[in-house]
């Protein structure tokens, strides 16, 4: 046990230095104070996700050759140079560069850093701990990042390129966690295995159709939050005439809610099966986009509090789900970075056409069209799962005594 502790404990840290991007609430306000136009803006963000569905799959894939370790560490020590570039290159081919080197950071941490906790935990026979691990790490992520985000607004009155600063220097810190991760658990490293292929990638995804569901279930959840909590984030709040000095503020009160969302993934466990409570979830956050339409400042701001819970609650549970669905744990950041394609996949077109309503000021109509599909999604998928074969379990080998 004690080493499964070492592993979640370096995991949080790892989470919370890695995620900590301080320019998140005013980066909008400040490519517009560089010379950008929301269209611009807006483009660059479906840049950023198109380059995702490009990097996804193949930096999964070469995270289960390479290992899960090494992309973890090569992919937080490309965050410094991501997070520098906009203090220094401020033209639109910088910002783009910036948030395409941030997609392909993101890509090599993204599922490498799941899998790696994921099967450590698995062979040390502490899997159960797995769905509160990966809960109360971005609870942890987030309670940090509510300190970091109510400093975000007096560091860019200072001066607008230090909450960059203050994320590479976040990002240089998670490098070095990254570099403590045990390669070997009891003693013993894992047996070499032949590497894995490309062709057994895609059989894993075709022969398993109840996987795929899994991964659509989540595209919904994934694009609502990005919708609300990144794309509109900025235009929401200057629409109910919120200061830009207001923005940090806001955002570190959602993060406090997220976060506590976050800390306690189990208690929907009370009522209905994860699955179930990503369907019930899912719905609730096209709710909370319905009513950020329909309110003054003081409900725009309920909403948008009530919305952080739900995605604190939401996102383990979804990957708990996806994890238990992958029948080969070789293949599992693999797995996890094709979700993870899927998902950005989604949001590129989504954040092409977000431009395009915002240019005809039709923000709101987008809210509620963004609600009622993921209503619609949900109901159309929830029917097809349960009609589908379901996955045949992994056997877990028992840890070397």
């Amino acid at each position: 046990m004690q080493q499964a502790r070492r592993i979640i404990w370096l995991f949080y840290a790892f989470q919370i230095t890695v995620t900590m991007m301080l320019w998140i609430p005013m980066f909008y306000a400040y490519q517009q104070r560089m010379g950008l136009s929301e269209a611009q803006i807006l483009n660059i963000q479906s840049l950023y996700y198109i380059s995702f569905c490009l990097l996804e799959l193949p930096t999964g894939f070469l995270a289960d050759r390479l290992g899960h370790r090494n992309c973890m560490r090569v992919g937080a020590a490309m965050h410094v140079l991501t997070h520098l570039l906009p203090v220094y290159w401020t033209t639109y081919a910088g910002f783009a560069v910036h948030w395409l080197l941030l997609a392909l950071s993101r890509s090599l941490i993204s599922g490498a850093a799941s899998a790696y906790v994921y099967n450590k935990l698995e062979e040390l026979g502490h899997v159960e701990l797995y769905k509160e691990t990966e809960g109360r790490g971005r609870a942890w992520s987030l309670a940090v990042k509510v300190l970091g985000f109510f400093g975000t607004d007096s560091l860019t009155r200072m001066d607008p390129t230090l909450p960059y600063w203050a994320s590479a220097a976040s990002a240089a810190l998670s490098t070095y966690f990254a570099f403590r991760f045990p390669a070997a658990v009891n003693g013993v490293a894992k047996a070499a295995k032949e590497p894995p292929r490309l062709g057994r990638v895609l059989s894993l995804l075709r022969d398993n159709p109840r996987m795929l569901v899994v991964m659509l279930q989540g595209v919904a959840l994934f694009t609502l939050t990005r919708i609300v909590q990144v794309n509109l984030f900025n235009p929401i709040l200057e629409a109910q005439s919120f200061r830009l000095d207001q923005f940090g503020r806001i955002m570190a009160m959602n993060t406090l809610f997220e976060s506590l969302g976050a800390a306690y993934p189990k208690l929907l466990r009370r009522f209905v099966s994860d699955f179930q409570a990503v369907f019930w979830l899912t719905l609730a956050m096209g709710g909370c986009c319905w009513g950020l339409t329909r309110c003054g400042w003081l409900g725009c701001l309920a909403w948008l509090n009530l919305f952080s819970v739900i995605t604190g609650l939401a996102y383990p549970v979804q990957r708990q789900v996806m994890n238990e669905h992958i029948p080969d744990s070789d293949y599992r950041a693999s797995m996890l970075s094709a979700e993870s394609l899927v998902d950005r996949a989604v949001c590129a077109w989504v954040a092409h056409r977000l431009g395009l309503a915002l240019q005809a000021q039709q923000m709101n109509f987008f809210l509620q069209a963004a609600g009622a599909a993921s209503l619609i999604s949900c109901l159309l998928l929830w029917p097809v799962y349960f009609a589908l074969p379901g996955i045949k379990p992994v056997a877990v080998e028992p840890p070397p005594q």
